[in-house]
């Protein structure tokens, strides 16, 4: 309240504000950091590469992939995340092990943390892909993967492929921007998959506009990885 107060007099009364220019949340943590910039400085770049079912520090030397398929007339629901004041029933924060235990959602899980770790900033999912859609969509969303099993989401993205060549081809998910510690013995999550809906449209991989399309086909989606395709996920560590 008094941040606000102390805005509103800056703004409309020339009063001066010596706030700090960035103050962030840090879920899980339960705590308020401010900083002068964001994402905060001194921080690290962590690259986790996408292996069969895991994250990892590594890329693997083999190549390796995973697939799925993605049926737009079945979406994945949406499920927590940041969502319009229509969805408050299925906004925020929420356990996803009904949304990973579809045969379209996949799931790759790093090994747990040996120390307490807080991430503040950018995250983005690079993807090497094959689809067999004309367009198509592909989805991410990371999770934290507490001490008893349960997921519980975290940030998340999507990407529309326009058009496609039916090839292994690259491309980068941009997830929200967010701040969050992992715990001691938690572990971190990234589900890839084709749809979030409601909240995003789907798209029925005919190449036609989501929003004109009569026909919807269901395409078989491949992720690939290892040393040839690295598929990665980018966080950004901070010191506490």
């Amino acid at each position: 309240m008094n941040e606000s107060v102390a805005w509103f007099n800056h703004t409309l009364k020339g009063e001066s504000f010596n706030l700090p220019r960035v103050k962030y949340y840090v879920f899980f943590k339960k705590d308020w950091k401010s900083s002068s910039t964001w994402p905060p400085p001194g921080g690290v770049t962590d690259t986790l590469y996408l292996s069969e079912d895991n994250l990892v520090q590594a890329v693997k030397d083999t190549v390796s992939s995973s697939a799925f398929i993605y049926d737009p007339k079945d979406p994945v629901p949406t499920w927590g995340g940041g969502n319009f004041h229509f969805l408050m029933d299925i906004m925020g924060i929420k356990e996803q092990s009904k949304i990973e235990s579809r045969a379209d959602v996949l799931t790759f899980t790093s090994s747990k943390y040996k120390k307490s770790v807080t991430y503040a900033g950018p995250i983005s999912l690079e993807l090497y892909y094959k689809t067999e859609g004309k367009a198509t969509d592909f989805t991410a969303k990371l999770t934290l993967v507490d001490d008893l099993g349960q997921s519980w989401n975290i940030s998340e993205g999507i990407i529309r492929i326009p058009k496609t060549t039916h090839n292994i081809s690259k491309t980068t998910i941009t997830l929200n921007d967010v701040a969050f510690e992992v715990r001691k013995g938690w572990r971190l999550r990234i589900q890839v998959s084709s749809s979030n809906f409601p909240k995003f449209n789907r798209n029925p991989n005919t190449g036609i506009d989501p929003m004109d399309a009569t026909t919807f086909i269901s395409v078989k989606q491949t992720i690939y990885h290892g040393k040839k395709y690295p598929s990665h996920v980018k966080l950004y560590e901070v010191s506490e």
